[in-house]
């Protein structure tokens, strides 16, 4: 028996949506040829604080290897360089060029357009709703670790890479890995 989507728990259906919304975002940007994954990474770049390579992989929940492939993939566009950090020389301290700080804007503009657009059939005072009631959630709930070292638990307790479940996946290297999504089409969870 199929459940009414109106019946549907309320986790599922937001989990729907925030599908809805990456694929709907991640088709806008198509024009920018840009990956969602890597306008993420832009705009944890937009900082003066140094970051490594290793920390933005554990700030997204993108393992190591897919990290390296996604920054190589950025570094290959021209938006952001490696560098090597000034206190430890095994690490790669990450920063923007112009040309990701340009393209970041571009994403901003976008985004922003795309946000209003996505959110078009609701009034005004619905949006204010839902961003006042996301924000009770965030702040009741934002303290859970969504993403790190330890991963999430799957089925049975056996531990869940973190790259597969939420931004992971082969990223600039031609494949369609566990995690990635293809280009207009629904992201996998």
């Amino acid at each position: 028996m199929e459940m009414n989507q109106n019946e549907a728990p309320l986790g599922r259906r937001l989990k729907r949506a925030a599908h809805m919304w990456r694929a709907f975002w991640g088709q806008q940007l198509d024009p920018l040829e840009i990956h969602p994954r890597q306008a993420r990474v832009l705009k944890v770049l937009d900082t003066d604080q140094l970051i490594t390579q290793a920390n933005l992989g554990e700030a997204l929940g993108v393992d190591r290897s897919s990290m390296v492939a996604l920054c190589d993939s950025l570094e290959d566009q021209g938006w952001m360089q490696r560098e090597v950090h000034p206190d430890d020389r095994r690490a790669y301290a990450l920063a923007l060029t112009d040309a990701g700080r340009e393209m970041l804007v571009k994403v901003q503009e976008l985004t922003h357009s795309a946000e209003s657009e996505f959110l078009d059939p609701l009034g005004a005072h619905e949006v204010a709703t839902m961003r006042a009631v996301l924000d009770k959630l965030d702040a009741r709930h934002g303290h859970l670790e969504l993403f790190g070292r330890e991963g999430r638990r799957g089925r049975g307790g056996r531990r869940c890479h973190p790259g597969r479940h939420g931004m992971g996946g082969g990223e600039g290297r031609g494949s369609r890995g566990r995690g990635s999504r293809r280009r207009g089409g629904e992201p996998q969870g």
